[in-house]
């Protein structure tokens, strides 16, 4: 394979990341207070990203089958898309001043997160899995402390994760 197509393995990952840069440039950039306008803009990258995931292709393996696409990764792959689309959709009439202001960080964190699933869905290797559970679940960890009052609110919850319980001693939570 060369180049990146629609029918490239890592079409859909590639799209995701340019996505976050835009999302995370228009945010940082925009001049007004306001910054929910950018989930309209994620919402749109995110459909542009379920036609493009209607496009791909079966079959395809990256780095020597580490990373797949099978017909169970583009099942899995439409699901997170669609799921995350339903998020941000569901998102955008939220009016809390804390979080218009920092709008540009919670669509960050979820496509950040989304990125994580779409790896998880293609991953034949424990590594890749591993990475990917975590490349998912640490933006999810700032997730749930967002628009909490307390500023440890978000760190409560990694010590119960894979990746920080391997350094605990064990019967340490």
């Amino acid at each position: 394979m060369s180049g990146l197509d629609a029918g490239s393995p890592l079409v859909l990952e590639v799209g995701l990341g340019l996505l976050m840069l835009i999302v995370f440039l228009v945010g940082l950039f925009m001049p007004s207070e306001d910054k929910r306008r950018v989930g309209v803009l994620a919402a749109v990258g995110l459909v542009v990203l379920c036609v493009l995931s209607w496009r791909a292709e079966a079959g395809g393996e990256l780095f020597h089958g580490t990373f797949v696409q099978d017909e169970l990764a583009l099942f899995a792959k439409r699901l997170f898309l669609f799921a995350t689309l339903i998020g941000v959709l569901a998102s955008l009439p939220l009016r809390a001043l804390t979080f218009a202001r920092r709008a540009t960080e919670y669509y960050v964190a979820i496509l950040a997160s989304l990125l994580g699933m779409l790896v998880l869905g293609s991953a034949r290797d424990l590594v890749l899995l591993f990475v990917a559970f975590e490349l998912m679940s640490i933006p999810l960890y700032y997730l749930a402390g967002f628009l909490k009052r307390e500023p440890e609110a978000g760190w409560r919850a990694p010590p119960t994760c894979a990746g920080w319980r391997a350094p605990w001693p064990p019967g340490i939570r």
